[in-house]
């Protein structure tokens, strides 16, 4: 569940893999989306419009979604890992504060996958895999204030990497 500030909307999503979004003075929500198991409805740092959802699959985890689209029809573009199994809904993945990357750690490994959504090629797999714990990755985020991304897992122990772009660099 996220709180969408622009249109101030709830959005949810479970695992009938239906994604509605609810606005704060009505009393019906609106299907934006079926996909399969939905864990995670992210908004979009910077651009209110763009969501980011997580399915429990074993590849094409991720969608990023446009809400702006005519006629009401929500499309995303999908793109994400091949994992042994379902990605777990403790898997978390998470937006760099200026929107531009997505990581999300894996649960076969110790990695952390890094997207560039500005990538044509978002489809081909991850832009970047850094191998950050020993074992299951939960939750990758970037800290708000520098370049900092940090990552937990399930062996009770978080790793920092500092993590910078070039202004005007995407990631190939």
């Amino acid at each position: 569940m996220a709180y969408l500030p622009y249109g101030e909307s709830w959005l949810s999503g479970g695992a009938d893999g239906r994604v509605f979004m609810q606005p704060l003075e009505r009393t019906e929500a609106q299907l934006i989306l079926k996909a399969d198991r939905v864990s995670h409805v992210l908004p979009h740092p910077r651009h209110p419009s763009m969501l980011l959802i997580t399915r429990a699959t074993m590849d094409d985890q991720l969608i990023l979604l446009d809400l702006r689209q005519p006629n009401g029809e929500s499309t995303g573009l999908t793109f994400g890992f091949p994992q042994s199994n379902n990605l777990s809904q403790y898997v978390t993945p998470s937006f760099h504060p200026e929107g531009t990357l997505v990581v999300c750690g894996r649960h076969d490994d110790g990695f952390v996958n890094v997207w560039d959504i500005r990538y044509a090629g978002l489809t081909q797999g991850p832009s970047q895999s850094i191998g950050m714990l020993d074992k299951k990755v939960l939750k990758s985020a970037f800290m708000w204030d520098s370049p900092t991304m940090v990552s937990v897992g399930t062996s009770n122990s978080m790793a920092f990497f500092d993590f910078q772009l070039e202004k005007g660099l995407a990631i190939q």
